[in-house]
């Protein structure tokens, strides 16, 4: 099956590419000092002080299992921050390490998040946009949770919001890990790197490409990923 898949994708002109492995998260969510008891599973990931909540952190976990590199990046997209006079301020983000992997997205809470490890980096965002840390010293485990928290947490009206992997419509937004070394992604519809398409990979990239949302993709290159899953080429 996976030869004719390749020779498939040889006749169609999608070669398997050599780049940087992105791994998007396998589990996300939030929690509120306000809400203790309360899980948080949506589409951001808040981090900071609100005033009008509490104080907010944001967990992630991501399976590195069977990939081998020597640099990691943390990509996340920011909604930017704005004060009560309609400017947008500065807010430090700060990457820690959470060596217990046993928690979940959907049972998440304040009451029960892992306590946090070693500080691995740390950024200040500011407009909205992607923005990237170095945590190669994460590598080395194939479960990697982190924890961020805003550097400036204890200051109320300074917290931040970012994307997470339950934002409808597609990756663009969605928080990632990104690996140096060769991927096995036959094109850029499969994201999760299992060397086919299935039905929510095709639908989210159709989206994805009508609108506007990947840089990047020709029209040639899309019309040949349709008619690859069409035709039963490169679909799961």
């Amino acid at each position: 099956m996976k030869k004719m898949m390749a020779i498939g994708l040889i006749a169609l002109g999608i070669l398997p590419l050599v780049a940087a492995v992105k791994v998007y998260p396998t589990e996300d969510a939030y929690i509120d000092d306000s809400r203790k008891s309360t899980n948080i599973n949506n589409d951001i990931l808040k981090i900071g002080y609100d005033l009008n909540k509490g104080v907010q952190r944001s967990y992630l976990k991501f399976d590195l299992t069977g990939i081998s590199a020597t640099n990691a990046v943390l990509s996340v997209y920011s909604q930017g921050q704005i004060n009560s006079s309609g400017q947008l301020i500065d807010v430090g983000l700060e990457v820690y390490s959470v060596s217990d992997d046993s928690w979940q997205e959907n049972s998440l809470t304040w009451n029960n998040a892992p306590v946090y490890g070693n500080l691995i980096n740390n950024i200040v965002t500011h407009s909205p946009g992607r923005y990237e840390m170095d945590v190669t010293p994460l590598l080395g485990e194939n479960t990697v949770s982190i924890a961020i928290l805003s550097s400036d947490e204890s200051q109320g009206g300074v917290y931040t919001s970012l994307y997470s992997k339950e934002l409808p419509g597609g990756e663009f937004y969605w928080p990632y890990i990104e690996l140096d070394g060769q991927s096995t992604c036959n094109t850029q519809a499969d994201t999760d790197c299992d060397g086919c398409v299935d039905l929510l990979e095709y639908n989210d990239f159709k989206y994805g490409y009508k609108n506007g949302l990947f840089q990047g993709v020709t029209l040639t290159e899309y019309n040949d990923i349709k008619y690859g899953y069409k035709n039963g080429v490169i679909n799961c």
